[in-house]
């Protein structure tokens, strides 16, 4: 569920977040855990957060997260 208030966005529930790009490993890309049970094409755990991301202008933004539990990768 997410609510857009001029340059805010807030939101909560379970959310997938994507940090960064990368070839391979990502060091910045780890706020969900990874289901690695499927194979190496591990897909991301969707974690219960609430954030809220700030827009002053629209080149930049800057996002506050908050996950009440930690959960850890799936293996097999």
């Amino acid at each position: 569920m997410a609510w857009n208030l001029n340059s805010f966005r807030l939101a909560a529930g379970y959310e997938i977040f994507a940090w960064g790009v990368a070839d391979k490993v990502n060091p910045t890309d780890n706020l969900n855990p990874r289901d690695y049970s499927v194979g190496a094409n591990s897909q991301k755990i969707p974690v219960l957060a609430a954030d809220v991301t700030w827009y002053p202008v629209p080149e930049l933004s800057l996002q506050g997260i908050f996950i009440p539990f930690e959960q850890t990768d799936r293996w097999p």
